[in-house]
């Protein structure tokens, strides 16, 4: 092809209308052709530079995330010296960033190198929130690698510098200092703590040049750093301004009424509920199995009391997610969802002193200046946010607080309402909204829609000109939910992110159904009417644990959308879970950022009376859109259930590359599992994505590395058979590893509780070994070509007569942080490979109990 026909063919695949569907597969296919550093590629980066950046953003990120092609390298001009900027973290300059690791916009052209001591295969990647150091081992213990970032500082007037970083406990930095020409040590040693820590030291004095952070690690295996930001405090400044804080007036003068003052209770609008129906709501106190419940949120409100919201109102909102927030602000929990508890047990419970607590919560809240939860994401020449997360809850729980308590709010206080829900809540979301499009085909964008609706329906009868908002906003979250559930009922994310996707837009569903004089029912059924037919896939055996699956981090079906699916349909499996999903507090708990927000739109919305629990798991079941097989199956008193995943087209980011994995559960006990997702400032998090961290094949490369599965751009799902007896399974992999592999079908059958057999047939692109992976809490001894494990009166044996060798490892890389056993066998140098494993149990007749 020549330089014009090669230029005019790129070209044509950026005349879309619809960008972010067709460019990258049609770029991909075109790229992967093109040698390194030949004449194509180059007229390839000519072109990219002159695109729209939306568009370089597009084609970037994608590259970076689904691609194994080659990588659009970042402009040469953004690299360079360090441009001498810095980020005041606030208005005063007390301290500031010099270097933001945490902005990958920024952090590209930082003039930083990652270079290998006694690490091995190091590299240095740029994530949506850090600059991460990973290496795949570090044979022998001591230094493993070594970060150089040239710098130019000279500012006399600060006196500390400040390190922000994540990194294992098994792990230290040092560092050193190019000053004025010459290497000045510092000789402290910083171990990890697990989590994000954060490190002040002395400032050297005179010109830094270049700042070296030396990394030893005494764990030789795979391993991330996570890099937040480096910056300078001045110390005495700090201490001056500390000073001059002055606490808020817990009365809160002319914003809550005085108690005296109080009329009797009335809704501002009645949301998700009225002030009629209080009284039912006091009677449900007292059914049996709902008495238990609201003791709980009873217990919790008790504890809330004890806290003063005012003692922790700053600028930016308390958090306990830790990625993002300094030091000072660790040990401080949200105040959205305790204000909530507070407020929903405090106006049912008709409890004067509790009322007024919650109202300090929601003052605390309007006079929070930012909604986020730290200065990083208000940076001055700095676009970098963690998207509206905290404005979304923030602005739920002030809308139902003040419709709730609108009979103890002054105007000003309804006023000043009506001004931060829009200005620190509603403004920000809205602008997330339009500027990331992936939130429009994955859980957060119809999560983010449910502020919207609350929010407009409080504003849209005192604000004139609100107009048709609430009425976008719902068809903008009908649109992702469409996408997001698929017509099987299920998700790609896991039982976690699919209950908390439920747990946060059931709340905006019932309000718009009020508010439009809709049937709450057949509104909610819209979405949910198949939701039976996941839950059942993903059940365990034990009734309201399922199986986890992606970034998923709990094994409970939890928050509310058990106990309404119970009341609204009382055909609804949910009725034979929600009893044990109360006793085990996953109903309150939830999951993740929505962690202890569940329980009270299910306790106005659950069933009056509650059945005991029972198994709810199908026998057989295929979910051909969510990509999901089960057999669960049952002989006498033993049981064998198999989870088989797969996967739809183009998977949300919180997928894992784990698509031929299966999980075994035998007698109730979980044997074979799926790791699940750390908390998210774990910084080992992201290395659960990986596939050798699943029960799947993955290539072994010589250089001793599993390579990672692509994301799957065609819909991957099990086909087969199975009942009561046998289950025989199907899943063609070609399309996950189409770089590695020209066919791959994984095969599993079973005819018997006691007997599983796993059958991998492929062809690799180039000769080489495979591995296959299994992860479980049974600790295995290794005997030739089998590996034998016992738990709970079950031994358990897996053959392979095919490996060539068996390797063990054993790590707490899970999201409960048990300790989970790596097995690995490899396979001789192949091309073709046709290799069979069988997994046999064996139960004994008097049962020990092992704990693992």
């Amino acid at each position: 092809m020549k330089k014009s026909q090669s230029a005019k063919h790129i070209s044509n695949i950026f005349k879309t209308n619809q960008p972010h569907k067709t460019i990258p597969q049609k770029l991909i296919r075109y790229i992967k052709s093109f040698p390194v550093g030949g004449r194509k590629s180059n007229i390839l980066r000519n072109l990219f530079y002159h695109l729209p950046i939306t568009i370089q953003n597009i084609i970037l990120g994608y590259l970076r995330v689904i691609s194994r092609g080659p990588k659009v390298p970042a402009p040469v001009s953004e690299k360079g010296p360090w441009t001498h900027t810095l980020f005041p973290l606030t208005s005063t300059w007390e301290e500031v960033i010099f270097a933001p690791f945490h902005d990958p916009t920024i952090a590209t052209g930082l003039p930083v190198s990652f270079s290998s001591i006694n690490a091995q295969r190091c590299s240095l990647q740029h994530f949506w929130c850090w600059t991460n150091l990973l290496w795949e081992s570090c044979p022998s213990v001591g230094d493993a690698a070594s970060l150089r970032l040239e710098t130019d500082l000279s500012y006399p007037q600060y006196d500390k510098m400040l390190f922000c970083l994540s990194m294992i406990p098994e792990t230290s930095i040092r560092f050193e200092f190019e000053v004025d020409g010459k290497i000045y040590k510092h000789d402290e040693v910083f171990w990890g703590t697990g989590s994000r820590l954060e490190i002040c030291i002395p400032a050297p004095k005179g010109h830094i040049c270049a700042i070296y952070m030396i990394i030893s690690t005494k764990y030789k295996f795979e391993q991330m750093l996570s890099l937040s930001w480096f910056g300078l405090q001045n110390s005495s400044l700090v201490k001056q301004l500390q000073t001059s804080i002055q606490k808020y007036d817990s009365s809160w003068t002319g914003l809550i009424k005085p108690l005296d003052n109080w009329e009797d209770i009335h809704f501002q609008v009645g949301l998700l509920f009225n002030e009629t129906d209080l009284e039912k709501l006091r009677e449900k106190r007292l059914y049996p199995g709902w008495s238990d419940h609201y003791r709980y949120l009873e217990e919790k409100a008790t504890i809330y009391m004890n806290r003063h919201p005012e003692a922790d109102l700053t600028a930016f909102l308390p958090t306990d997610d830790r990625r993002y927030i300094r030091e000072s602000e660790n040990d401080r929990t949200p105040y959205h969802f305790e204000a909530l508890v507070l407020g929903f047990v405090g106006i049912i419970n008709d409890d004067k002193q509790m009322m007024q607590h919650a109202l300090r919560y929601l003052m605390s809240m309007l006079h929070t200046e930012n909604w986020v939860q730290s200065a990083e994401q208000k940076l001055t020449g700095s676009t970098w946010s963690t998207r509206c997360f905290m404005e979304e809850m923030t602005t739920t729980s002030v809308v139902l607080l003040a419709d709730w308590y609108a009979f103890a709010l002054t105007d000003r206080a309804k006023d000043l309402v009506r001004q931060c829900i829009w200005d620190k809540g509603l403004a920000i979301i809205d602008r997330d909204m339009m500027k990331h499009d992936y939130m429009h085909r994955i859980n957060q964008g119809a999560w983010f829609c449910r502020a919207g609706i609350l929010g407009g329906l409080y504003l849209e009868n005192a604000w004139p000109h609100m107009g048709r908002y609430v009425n976008a906003k719902f068809g903008t979250m009908n649109k992702i939910l469409k996408r997001y559930i698929m017509r099987d009922g299920g998700v790609d994310e896991g039982i976690g992110y699919f209950c908390m996707t439920a747990q946060a837009v059931i709340p905006a569903l019932v309000a718009y159904a009020r508010s439009r004089g809709k049937s709450t029912h057949r509104i909610i059924n819209r979405y949910f009417k198949k939701a039976d037919n996941y839950l059942s896939t993903l059940s365990s055996f034990e009734p309201g644990k399922g199986s986890v699956d992606g970034d998923c981090r709990t094994e409970n079906f939890c928050g509310d959308i058990v106990p309404v699916l119970a009341g609204l349909f009382p055909g609804s499996i949910c009725n034979d879970i929600l009893h044990q999903c109360i006793q085990n507090r996953s109903i309150y708990n939830v999951t993740g950022s929505l962690i202890n927000s569940g329980g009270l739109i299910g306790f106005v919305y659950g069933p009056d009376k509650i059945k005991v629990s029972k198994p709810i798991v199908s026998t057989f079941n295929i979910m051909p859109k969510s990509g999901f097989a089960v057999s669960a199956r049952k002989s006498g008193t033993h049981s064998l259930r198999i989870l088989f995943s797969g996967s739809k087209p183009n998977p949300s980011s919180h997928a894992h590359y784990d698509k031929g994995a299966f999980t075994v559960e035998a007698d109730g006990t979980d044997v074979f599992v799926d790791r699940g997702m750390l908390q998210y400032d774990d910084p080992r998090a992201l290395l659960a994505k990986c596939s050798r961290m699943h029960n799947v094949i993955t290539p072994y490369l010589p250089n001793g590395s599993y390579p990672d599965q692509n994301l799957p751009e065609k819909r991957v799902c099990p086909k087969g058979s199975g009942n009561e007896q046998q289950v025989e399974l199907t899943l063609d992999l070609a399309e996950v590893w189409k770089e590695y592999m020209s066919s791959y079908q994984r095969h599993i059958i079973s005819d018997s509780v006691e007997k599983i057999i796993i059958t991998d047939h492929g062809t690799l692109k180039k000769r080489g070994r495979v591995a296959f992976h299994l992860h479980s809490g049974v600790k295995f001894d290794l005997d030739a070509y089998k590996a034998v494990g016992t738990v709970n009166s079950m031994t358990f044996e897996v053959t392979a007569k095919w490996a060539d060798e068996i390797l063990h490892f054993e790590d707490s890389l899970s999201f409960d942080g048990r300790a989970l056993h790596h097995l690995v066998f490899h396979s001789k140098e192949l091309e073709t490979f046709s290799i069979e494993t069988t997994i046999s149990v064996k139960r004994d007749s008097q049962p020990t109990i092992q704990m693992i």
